[in-house]
């Protein structure tokens, strides 16, 4: 059985719009795919973090909607009509055909380009409360790239001081 970590951040329960973000815009689509084939309504996203896929409910995905998933394969960028299948078709699917159930997990998110999200840093690096973290940036970063980088790469050197196997030197 995959789990999957519900967010409290909502979908906003307007239409879909063109000015809609593009995870905004794949989430309401996934929203009238549900609601279209099941009646049921998803009203909320999910964490930023790492979620077990189970193959078969993507293919099982892929086969009943098959329009859908080419039409979004096919944009190479982000597209007002798009699906997010990886990070929540397959886990609504999956809940309404009972192959996923939710989970809770210690997780945080750290927007990089938001200096008020720098002191988050210090806090994990102090006490490793999370079971895992993303670290992300916004489109509008108001921390310069250069500082971004110097930032995350002392974090991560803090964080992970022993090199895994399996990066490059």
């Amino acid at each position: 059985m995959a789990h999957f970590f519900r967010s409290p951040t909502a979908v906003p329960p307007s239409p879909l719009a063109e000015d809609d973000e593009g995870y905004f815009a794949a989430a309401k689509n996934n929203r009238g795919l549900l609601q279209r084939e099941y009646g049921r309504t998803a009203t909320h996203g999910f964490l930023h973090a790492p979620h077990p896929l189970r193959r078969s409910v993507l293919a099982e995905i892929a086969e009943k909607f098959p329009e859908e998933i080419t039409a979004t394969a096919a944009s190479r960028f982000r597209a007002t009509t798009d699906l997010s299948v990886a990070s929540s078709l397959h886990h609504h699917y999956g809940y309404l055909t009972g192959r996923s159930t939710p989970a809770s997990l210690s997780c945080s998110f750290v927007n990089a380009g938001d200096y008020t999200h720098h002191t988050r840093l210090s806090r994990m690096l102090a006490t490793r409360s999370h079971g895992v973290f993303c670290i992300g940036e916004s489109a509008d970063a108001e921390v310069p790239a250069d500082e971004q980088d110097r930032v995350l790469r002392a974090f991560l050197s803090a964080y992970f001081p022993v090199r895994s196997p399996f990066e490059r030197a």
